[in-house]
């Protein structure tokens, strides 16, 4: 965001540098996104509700859940049945958020996140 201190602060562009240093010989892919010249608000938006529960705790039953629902349905489902299938609610929507964020399954980004959101399983 164009008031965000951080874009005149040389501290974090140095740390911002070392990061993709760091993941680059880690093998991971790094890059720096600046919301004003790449995505509206409204993607930034739908890109910030899904890493804000990045860190939500998955377990083997989460995992186990994710594996028969495929199994059953198919790769392709719609995001209120995978979130009513770990358990509904704030919990099943974070779950859903960081099988995402772990590359576990891919959730259509491209409009607002409602029930009938596109999501395919697997990588």
């Amino acid at each position: 965001m164009p008031d965000d201190p951080r874009l005149n602060d040389s501290d974090y562009e140095q740390k911002i540098r070392l990061a993709g240093k760091i993941y680059s010989k880690l093998g991971i892919h790094f890059m720096v996104i600046e919301a004003s010249n790449h995505f509206s608000k409204q993607e930034v938006a739908r890109f910030r509700q899904i890493s804000l529960d990045r860190h939500t705790g998955l377990d083997f039953r989460d995992f186990d859940l994710l594996r028969q629902f495929s199994r059953l349905f198919g790769r392709e489902c719609s995001y209120g049945d995978l979130v009513e299938t770990l358990g509904g609610g704030p919990s099943g929507r974070a779950k859903v958020a960081a099988f995402q964020v772990r590359r576990y399954l891919s959730i259509d980004l491209e409009r607002e996140i409602s029930d009938a959101t596109r999501i395919v399983i697997g990588r």
